[in-house]
């Protein structure tokens, strides 16, 4: 997919919608790095905005607050701050595997 600059929650369900489509086999396996148009703070899918984000401090910044589909901690990402990219798999692709077997494989 081509590196282009997206609004946030774009990014966001851009990802859910590429991960919903490899699992289900009507794409193949696919590598996407995102570009940001704009700051934000993006939070995992269980993390409380409350306990995580200034939201007051964060709109008077102009940073965009987003919840992806995935769990994990929050990160501030920038424009032109962070090299970010996703690896869309089918489960069969790595089936069996232990998460460092299926890391080193990717690296492969």
């Amino acid at each position: 997919i081509p590196e282009v600059g997206r609004p946030p929650a774009l990014n966001v369900a851009l990802d859910e919608v590429l991960t919903d489509r490899v699992a289900a086999g009507r794409r193949p396996p696919t590598l996407r790095f995102w570009r940001w148009t704009e700051p934000a703070v993006i939070i995992g899918r269980t993390q409380s905005v409350a306990n995580e984000v200034d939201s007051d401090a964060a709109r008077a910044m102009g940073v965009q607050v987003v919840r992806r589909m995935t769990g994990g901690g929050a990160m501030f990402l920038q424009p032109h701050g962070a090299v970010t990219y996703s690896l869309y798999l089918p489960e069969a692709a790595l089936a069996g595997l232990s998460v460092r077997q299926s890391y080193e494989v990717c690296e492969a």
